[in-house]
């Protein structure tokens, strides 16, 4: 299915204390959501038991725990475990963020804030784990892009 991202403003437009609250008790820093530039998921997703598959434009993007395979090549490190459960976080929390605020009537600001803070903090996770493995999988680009300040 097409995934298609939040606006990156209405992360900055919630209300602090829920997002602060929620954040605190993780110990995640909500000031942090204000590095990120853009995210971008230009690909069809589909979640099974082998991997996510990312496709579109003609490529094919299958990361699973064990390995990734695109563009007619793998690669499989230690990293690529950390790597697969993030891209699923992120994926999981841009849902719960779209239904979020999609539904009027889902519980208001303090829900929303929730939704928002664990889905900056899956954003920013998933970029530093796409970093690791961009650097050490040569030519490879994530399927989800993340631009920080």
């Amino acid at each position: 299915m097409r995934r298609t991202l939040i606006a990156l403003t209405l992360l900055t437009t919630l209300a602090a204390p829920p997002m602060a609250s929620l954040a605190q008790a993780r110990g995640f820093d909500p000031a942090q959501c204000g590095r990120i530039q853009d995210v971008d998921l230009p690909y069809d997703v589909t979640r099974a038991a082998e991997g996510l598959t990312f496709s579109g434009k003609g490529e094919v993007i299958v990361v699973s725990a064990q390995a990734i395979r695109a563009n007619g090549r793998s690669y499989a490190g230690p990293e690529v475990a950390a790597y697969h459960e993030r891209l699923g976080r992120f994926l999981t929390q841009a849902d719960a963020m779209a239904r979020q605020a999609a539904n009027p009537f889902a519980g208001g600001g303090a829900e929303l804030g929730r939704a928002a803070s664990g889905m900056c903090e899956a954003i920013l996770d998933l970029a530093a784990s796409s970093a690791v493995i961009e650097s050490r999988f040569s030519g490879y680009a994530s399927p989800v892009r993340i631009r920080l300040k």
